[in-house]
């Protein structure tokens, strides 16, 4: 694999999610912690308590209800995440706005609410693999960095198929994670071997 193919393969198998299909129990905690951070910060952005927050969203909503959004025990109705993502909008708050729209399908967005380090360091890498031309990579330095990206890589790789193969399968995006999940399953898939006595028929 070459550095490319690497910085996908961190970037492919960190938070996926599998479309067109009913949500799993995982999935649904993630979107609902997903949209309680965006519920959080909303509220923080515009000074309010969770009473005054109720009070714009609609007549049916109170304080409980803001509460247990926040907390991720509860996932707003769709009119109720429809006027959160209005409210948003009306103030300026473009990237709340965009993970209330689809929190699970934006799933940066949605992560840089919960983990803003590790979505820096993937813009980062994506910055770096767009720029390989022009930075080049001859030095010591750079070549230093390969390695420690080649031994992350690694360690991921070997996480994600030993719980795939625990039957806990990663969440995918698109036909390239599905694409390169099935290489490195057929990667670490253990060897067949014939039984002893039996020759292959010609």
């Amino acid at each position: 694999m070459d550095i490319r193919l690497y910085l996908l393969t961190i970037i492919a198998i960190t938070v996926t999610i599998e479309f067109g299909m009913a949500l799993t129990a995982q999935q649904k905690t993630y979107r609902r912690k997903v949209v309680g951070r965006a519920v959080r910060l909303l509220r923080e952005r515009l000074n309010v308590s969770q009473s005054g927050l109720a009070r714009m969203v609609g007549k049916t909503v109170d304080a409980g209800t803001v509460s247990r959004w926040e907390r991720g025990s509860l996932f707003p109705q769709p009119w109720k995440l429809g006027k959160l993502e209005e409210i948003a909008r009306k103030n300026g708050f473009d990237d709340i706005v965009e993970t209330f729209a689809t929190p699970l399908e934006t799933w940066k967005a949605g992560m840089a609410l919960t983990h803003p380090e590790l979505v820096d360091l993937i813009t980062l890498l994506e910055i770096a693999v767009l720029n390989a031309d022009i930075l080049g990579s001859d030095s010591q330095e750079d070549h230093a960095a390969f390695e420690g990206l080649r031994a992350a890589a690694k360690a991921v790789e070997e996480r994600i198929v030993a719980h795939d193969r625990d039957g806990e399968p990663p969440f995918l995006f698109d036909d390239y994670q599905r694409r390169l999940m099935d290489e490195l399953r057929e990667k670490h898939q253990p060897e067949r071997r014939m039984p002893r006595g039996k020759a292959t028929k010609r």
